[in-house]
């Protein structure tokens, strides 16, 4: 049997913050690698949605739609956690929508449009989620040692019942593989599946210098400033 592997991660260049993924040629390199399937998941946003719809379908590739989201963190306003969503039917794309609008409308902090906890709570109906890995809340708790992984788990099940995935990635990252361990311990502990992620933000590997310059703009850093946080790997 053939397995097919899908990207379930991947920022466009509507990502403004750190995508420069074009989708004519993301859909053609999909095409190209016999890939059945991919998901957008712009950073907080459905821009490009319209676009990688009509393409996929052209093109007779299954597409996903899901964005990234921000989520706050009430001991650390600061530091949101990562979570990415995925649509699962008409109620869901809606709730997705309010999401994303209440972020913008009512949660900008920290140069971030950040969703509050309770909206989560009213709307996480027709969506399936994914952890965010090291940057998600569950990820983050699980690095820390804390005491509320229990906690968080019975939160996750409440919000997404049969619809949350612990999200493993491996990118050569500072601690990665410790979280690896951990969360392949709490999955098998808490009966969670678990989905193997790569965040992609650019195609070829000579785009890694064009999208870090993206990146830069973004942060307001310069591209060899030692103060810039390093977060993405050729």
């Amino acid at each position: 049997m053939t397995t097919n592997f899908v990207h379930l991660r991947l920022h466009s260049e509507y990502s403004l913050a750190n995508g420069i993924v074009r989708i004519p040629a993301l859909i053609d390199q999909c095409v190209e690698m016999g890939m059945p399937s991919v998901a957008l998941t712009d950073l907080t946003n459905f821009y490009g949605l319209v676009k990688f719809f009509k393409k996929t379908k052209s093109q007779g590739i299954k597409p996903i739609f899901g964005v990234d989201l921000w989520v706050e963190n009430l001991d650390k306003p600061a530091e949101p956690f990562a979570l990415c969503l995925f649509v699962q039917n008409a109620r869901g794309y809606n709730n997705a929508c309010i999401l994303i609008s209440k972020s913008y409308q009512e949660g900008q902090a920290f140069n971030k449009a950040i969703v509050k906890r309770e909206w989560l709570a009213q709307h996480s109906e027709g969506l399936i989620a994914l952890s965010g890995g090291m940057r998600g809340e569950l990820g983050q708790a699980l690095l820390s040692g804390s005491n509320k992984i229990s906690e968080i788990v019975a939160d996750i099940k409440r919000l997404f019942p049969n619809r949350f995935y612990i999200e493993l990635h491996r990118t050569a990252k500072p601690r990665q593989e410790e979280y690896i361990a951990l969360a392949l311990k709490c999955a098998y502990d808490n009966q969670l599946p678990v989905v193997a992620t790569n965040e992609v933000h650019f195609l070829e590997r000579s785009d890694f210098d064009s999208h870090e310059i993206r990146v830069c703009i973004h942060e307001g850093y310069t591209i060899n400033d030692k103060r810039r946080a390093i977060e993405f790997t050729e």
